[in-house]
């Protein structure tokens, strides 16, 4: 029974976090396209995840397509892009998530919080 309760609560634990790319991060530049393609880049300092790997510049880059937007509302790409502008204008922190896998080249989730 103990077996049963350690696998069920890691499974748990696991879909929770998976696509989860960086938290607690701060937005150092905001581009609107990314190689001449339909998406926007994000460049962060700080945060953790594992696209928290910083180049020489201390920077990493999150890459938002719009077709990773393809299962959410036709104004979701927008809004994450507002989002990001908003972050990088007011120093706030953010959460990158990819609700399909941990590539740092399809996020499409953002959110924007105080850490106090």
């Amino acid at each position: 029974m103990k077996f049963f309760l350690v696998v069920f609560s890691s499974l748990i634990s696991f879909s929770l976090m998976a696509g989860q790319l960086t938290s607690g991060a701060q937005v150092v530049e905001l581009i609107n396209t990314n190689n001449d393609t339909e998406d926007f880049a994000i460049f962060l300092k700080n945060g953790s995840g594992p696209c928290a790997i910083a180049t020489p510049e201390g920077v990493y880059k999150i890459v938002f397509p719009k077709t990773s937007f393809a299962n959410q509302s036709s104004e979701s790409y927008g809004q994450a892009f507002s989002i990001s502008l908003a972050a990088i204008t007011s120093g706030l922190k953010v959460r990158v998530h990819n609700f399909d896998n941990n590539n740092c080249d399809q996020a499409n989730f953002i959110s924007i919080y105080s850490a106090s």
